[in-house]
């Protein structure tokens, strides 16, 4: 089952949006055995007694049911030269991890194995669209998440996972320079990744990009072309016994062909005829 609210509201410049969901569902019914033939058939020569129950299951998948909870809140400001806004969403879910492993390998496990995702975002976002000096709009992005999930075996934490990350985007849409008009940018990202337990086999990590980009159009009758081109720089450094650190860039582009024509029923637009390269 599954339901949820959504409250859009505003006032003058000012508008204001609030959501809350909920889903559940139990085990998942299946049309038969929850195990193979084959590995029933090798569970009984090897006299899995102590798991018969589990092996017998006929009906339903064990340990497949799903609890979803989100809700977001944000406000906004909507003026005639442009918007700022903010908003905050959070996610959590608990769901369990069916099959996978022998019963001999789980032989003593205190449970089955689930995972216990939990995740926050903010998000801010703007824009300007009154034209100024050279350009005639521009607008920024940002958003933080704090994300973690644990893997339960049992009641019992196994493995931590913790991933933060940052993500900035900046661009500005120039005045037309002629037949051209187009937009440049930067963007800006960080993750820190840790995993923590017995079982967390990669090291921490922290990643740093960023990235200029531009795109341009030309022409503004029946044929325009497009092209676009960006660079990205990205350092990653593995903090563990012996700190590993690489660096490394790309640079990609494209370019296209668009025929815009017009029919009985209005404007039609062609497909675009395009080549990338990275």
């Amino acid at each position: 089952w599954g339901g949820g609210v959504s409250v859009p509201a505003g006032r003058g410049p000012l508008v204001f949006h609030g959501g809350y969901d909920r889903r559940e569902s139990e085990d998942l019914s299946i049309p038969g055995f929850a195990e193979s033939e084959l590995l029933r058939a090798q569970e009984e020569e090897k006299g899995g007694e102590a798991h018969e129950e589990e092996e017998e299951a006929f009906g339903v998948l064990p340990n497949s049911a799903v609890e979803t909870t989100s809700g977001t809140v944000g406000a906004s400001y909507v003026g005639h030269s442009g918007f700022f806004g903010a908003s905050w969403t959070g996610f959590d879910t608990l769901y369990g991890v069916p099959g996978g492993h022998s019963h001999e390998e789980h032989a003593d496990e205190e449970g089955p194995v689930r995972i216990d995702l939990r995740q926050r975002r903010v998000d801010v976002r703007g824009a300007r669209t009154e034209p100024f000096g050279a350009f005639r709009a521009a607008k920024v992005r940002f958003g933080v998440t704090d994300y973690e999930h644990q893997e339960l075996e049992g009641e019992e934490v196994g493995t931590l996972f913790l991933n933060d990350a940052w993500e900035g985007r900046f661009e500005l849409l120039h005045k037309p320079l002629g037949a051209l008009t187009g937009s440049l940018g930067l963007q800006l990202a960080s993750r820190d990744f840790e995993a923590i337990g017995e079982e967390a086999f990669v090291p921490p990590t922290q990643t740093r990009a960023y990235a200029l980009f531009a795109f341009e159009e030309v022409g503004q009758g029946t044929w325009r072309g497009q092209f676009g081109g960006r660079f990205e720089h990205q350092n990653v450094k593995a903090l563990g016994d012996v700190d590993l650190e690489r660096s490394f860039g790309g640079v990609s582009g494209s370019a296209g062909l668009v025929y815009r024509g017009s029919g009985s029923f209005g404007s039609v637009a062609s497909p675009a005829i395009v080549w990338t390269f990275v």
